[in-house]
């Protein structure tokens, strides 16, 4: 009966080691075999993914003198200098005088916004405004001109408000802008 009941101890004691020991380890086995698929489908994603970017940016190549109107038509900040350079030029070439240009501000960023994926995160670009006011004499019909030539150019800028005035008798005008030019 000893060697029986020794037999029958052992089986036990197998039993319980197989259960308390070597079960969880298998588990944790399965677990990290899962996980590993699961990162193999998961680079195997970003690899498609990547190999997309990659073919949309040889699309959006071809498209590389239209991207650049864009970004001049909205710069990627407020850029003041070469606005007051584009106004100061526009106006000149239409016959008016750019007496004054000033205060300038960018209203809170709660104008419209857009979603642009940058790569997995999402980022929020605001579209926003330079505010500004110019100050400018000169005939109605060069006045006319530059305000035409404001809405033919590649920059998005809104004239806000214009008010007038003139000495009487004079064809020489005196007038006032609130404009707004955007940016991102």
């Amino acid at each position: 009966m000893t060697r029986l009941f020794i037999i029958l101890i052992s089986l036990v004691v197998i039993l319980v080691i197989g259960v308390f020991l070597i079960w969880p380890k298998y588990q944790e086995l399965k677990i990290a075999q899962l996980k590993l698929v699961q990162k193999q489908v998961e680079l195997e994603n970003l690899g498609e993914y990547n190999l997309q970017l990659e073919e949309h940016f040889r699309e959006l190549q071809k498209y590389e003198k239209e991207l650049a109107y864009i970004d001049f038509a909205l710069p990627p900040d407020s850029d003041f200098p070469s606005l007051f350079h584009f106004l100061q030029k526009t106006c000149s070439q239409n016959g008016l005088v750019l007496r004054s240009i000033g205060p300038s501000f960018v209203p809170p960023a709660d104008a419209s916004e857009e979603e642009v994926s940058n790569g997995q995160t999402p980022q929020k670009k605001v579209i926003r405004g330079l505010v500004t006011t110019l100050d400018l004499s000169g005939s109605y019909k060069a006045f006319l001109n530059f305000l035409s030539a404001l809405e033919k150019s590649a920059r998005l800028i809104e004239v806000e408000s214009i008010s007038f005035s003139s000495p009487e008798g004079e064809d020489i005008f005196s007038f006032q802008l609130l404009m707004k030019a955007h940016s991102y």
